[in-house]
């Protein structure tokens, strides 16, 4: 297997991969124009494996001084394989090298599988909650929500170092380096089961949920 740059010519694999992946994906996602706009914008990743494309890793860039990890997939038979680090690793050592203050990653709640690795392995610390900002992607799933985890590469603070304050009827969404120079900003929800989201240890301590 080998991690390379993506190019145009990779558009119509990366659309058959997610159309086996999801039953409803993202529609710039089974879009080839919307695969090269990505590809010409961005900072995007393939994974190969005798040739075949098995999964995707890609970096916004923002001009703020900041990127967000995005399009992250991997084939299942290739899962538990180092693909998804490895896509990570190289995403950060580019990060690195622009200089971004920090990088984002939403990750979603159905599988705390990607959390740990970002978290345990990569240090991520988690800055926010999404609820419900997905519609589903998968046949009898429903809307999914995000959590929102940060990497601090040049500006350590971009990233907390005590817990959100617990507040009733609120959730933390982002710690907010942007707007308010590193405060956590809340949102209000109605009744909602927590129990329905997967989430690590320190994405539950981080976010007092």
């Amino acid at each position: 297997m080998r991690i390379r740059v993506a190019e145009e010519r990779d558009t119509d694999a990366l659309v058959s991969l997610v159309s086996e992946l999801y039953d409803y994906p993202p529609y710039d996602y089974v879009d080839e124009n919307g695969w090269l706009r990505f590809i010409k914008n961005n900072y995007s990743l393939v994974c190969e494996d005798n040739g075949k494309i098995i999964g995707h890793g890609g970096l916004e860039m923002f001009h703020l001084g900041f990127g967000v990890m995005a399009r992250s997939f991997v084939h299942p038979d290739f899962r538990r394989k180092g693909v998804y680090s490895g896509l990570v690793e190289k995403r950060l050592d580019e990060a690195e090298e622009i200089g971004f203050n920090y990088v984002d990653a939403n990750v979603v709640t159905y599988d705390v599988g990607v959390q740990r690795v970002l978290i345990e392995k990569f240090g991520f610390i988690p800055v926010g909650l999404k609820l419900l900002e997905l519609p589903p992607i998968f046949e009898g799933k429903p809307m999914e929500s995000l959590v929102v985890l940060r990497k601090a590469i040049v500006d350590e603070g971009s990233i907390p170092y005590e817990p959100a304050e617990k507040r009733k009827g609120c959730v933390p969404y982002l710690y907010d380096v942007e707007f308010y120079s590193g405060e956590w900003c809340y949102s209000y929800i109605e009744k909602f089961d927590f129990s329905s989201l997967k989430l690590h240890e320190k994405v539950k301590y981080f976010l007092n949920l």
